[in-house]
């Protein structure tokens, strides 16, 4: 941590702490081709949303345009494309960070219910965690990896998504980009189709915990 567990005023202050300078460090940071982490996190990556739909996510209205909050125009240009689930556990540093570098175009608030990001509530069929809860969902230019959507999502006790840096704002991969309050909650990251090809000789579409940035998760060469 960056500071003493006793200079936190809250337990939000707390939960929302950073860390020291260069403890994460960046994955490869002048090759811009390698997409890093967006989170220390345990994450699941699927080179299709239809495979996530098969495998993890069962709630049966999990569409790119659903996740998208209903935009078409926009969902149409991530048709087939990839899915990278970040999962925070409330003991994991909240911060999220870019995965690659680029420039921010968008940032939309979707409201939404509060559904636990648990993944037994995640793959029940009768609930749509990430297409039902309030996410915030930034679109991102990248020259490398084309457009991409970063969406943040709100949980049970972690309604609020706060986010540091504007549209029209250019960043490096793992620069800073917003936070969540108390609790837990998952980053999910749209790719579009044939934009990047998944590292699995160091993971798989099995859970696993890494730590943001230090973990090279995706290349586009």
């Amino acid at each position: 941590m960056q500071h003493p567990v006793d200079a936190f005023p809250t337990l939000n202050d707390f939960f929302r702490r950073r860390l020291k300078p260069k403890a994460r460090p960046i994955a490869e940071p002048r090759n811009p081709n390698l997409l890093v982490s967006a989170a220390d996190c345990r994450l699941m990556t699927f080179q299709s949303v239809s495979l996530a739909t098969k495998t993890w996510v069962k709630g049966n209205r999990f569409t790119i345009l659903d996740l998208l909050g209903k935009d078409e125009e926009m969902a149409q240009k991530f048709s087939g494309g990839s899915l990278t689930i970040f999962r925070l556990a409330p003991q994991d540093y909240h911060c999220f960070h870019f995965p690659c570098n680029g420039r921010l175009v968008s940032t939309t608030t979707v409201p939404g219910k509060l559904y636990s990001v648990n993944p037994i509530v995640v793959q029940h069929e009768r609930v749509n965690v990430f297409t039902e809860n309030v996410r915030s969902i930034s679109i991102i230019d990248s020259e490398e990896f084309g457009l991409v959507a970063f969406i943040a999502v709100g949980a049970t006790i972690v309604g609020s998504i706060d986010k540091y840096v504007r549209p029209g704002t250019t960043f490096k991969k793992g620069d800073l980009f917003g936070d969540f309050s108390y609790g837990g909650s998952t980053v999910l990251l749209l790719m579009q189709a044939g934009r990047v090809t998944f590292d699995h000789g160091t993971h798989s579409s099995s859970t696993l915990l890494v730590t943001m940035s230090s973990f090279s998760l995706a290349t586009n060469e």
